[in-house]
């Protein structure tokens, strides 16, 4: 690697798995900080993974056969931080010496895969480097997220308490027409029934608590119906960026969220999380590094779930 002046890396479609890989691009970027770091990103929502970070020269978003032939001819050598056949097929078609990521171990955090994996790559040049995420919301996404707050119905006074909540994970924006009909539900996804019922238990418990529905604009189905019937709630659903939703995480007192690309924006912040988790391991893909302030409520299937444990654990955050 000592010879790479232009390195390529390909990272997957989805949030979570390329904001696992920010750490050991970070090592990279360590290891040859004179070198020109690309990124193909296989989606638009995974490349916003990489705006205002400083270890990344461009990101291309899923590039055509023009603009792979030209990096093909501009690359030394490529890096697939995902392993998957999508990522695969492009390095494949750059035809260039490649390093490809295991992508996942038993027992080991992905993130952890993909920064020892990096290692082995630059050959141990590096040491004692932070391992957290790297996300760099800029001071336009904090008064971007506080105008959509105001416009969406908070106030921000002393009393207000904003919890973060997505309802969603990548599965039920794919199939958000159908999510409202019984029996559809993954066994990553807690029914908005009792997202619902959730919902009414805060607003008893203290009437000055308001939940943030946040998700991608193809989840805004899951949402309307739940904001029409508890008008108590501030839906921007469809309306943020990456990088504004991890200007949000500061505004709020804790982050409910499921197995999902924010349950990792939220983890590369210091707010308070409760993670839904089904069939996951917490263990590979969970928040990290685990904190005190990061609860993890697991069941297989995950509508199994009570909804006044999911109470209990939000409360635990409100009390001080």
């Amino acid at each position: 690697m000592t010879t790479a002046n232009k390195i390529l890396i390909i990272v997957s479609e989805r949030i979570g798995d390329v904001i696992f890989c920010t750490p050991a691009i970070h090592l990279l970027r360590l290891a040859h900080p004179q070198a020109i770091i690309n990124v193909i990103a296989l989606s638009h929502f995974s490349a916003q993974v990489f705006d205002h970070n400083p270890d990344v020269n461009q990101v291309y978003v899923l590039p055509d056969k023009d603009v792979v032939k030209e990096l093909a001819n501009t690359t030394d050598l490529v890096i697939d931080l995902h392993n998957s056949d999508a990522t695969i097929a492009y390095a494949k078609r750059l035809n260039k010496k490649t390093f490809t990521s295991p992508r996942s171990a038993e027992n080991q955090h992905q993130s952890v895969v993909a920064t020892a994996f990096m290692q082995t790559v630059v050959g141990n040049a590096v040491t004692n480097f932070p391992e957290h995420y790297r996300l760099f919301p800029q001071s336009s996404h904090h008064e971007k997220i506080k105008s959509l707050l105001l416009s969406n119905g908070a106030q921000f006074t002393d009393k207000e308490i904003l919890i973060g909540c997505h309802m969603g994970n990548y599965k039920t924006a794919e199939r958000a027409a159908r999510f409202w009909k019984r029996n559809i539900y993954s066994k990553k996804t807690w029914p908005v029934e009792k997202f619902a019922t959730l919902q009414q238990m805060l607003y008893q418990e203290n009437p000055n608590i308001k939940l943030v529905l946040t998700g991608s604009p193809s989840e805004q189905g899951l949402t309307k119906k739940l904001h029409r019937k508890y008008p108590n709630l501030i839906n921007i659903v469809g309306q943020t960026k990456l990088l504004e939703l991890a200007a949000l995480m500061p505004l709020l007192k804790v982050f409910l969220t499921g197995d999902t690309g924010p349950l990792h924006v939220a983890a590369a912040t210091t707010v308070p999380i409760v993670a839904l988790l089904g069939p996951t391991s917490a263990v590979q893909t969970g928040p990290r590094p685990l904190r005190e302030h990061h609860v993890i409520l697991q069941e297989n299937p995950l509508t199994k779930l009570d909804v006044a444990v999911v109470k209990e654990a939000l409360l635990g955050f409100l009390s001080d």
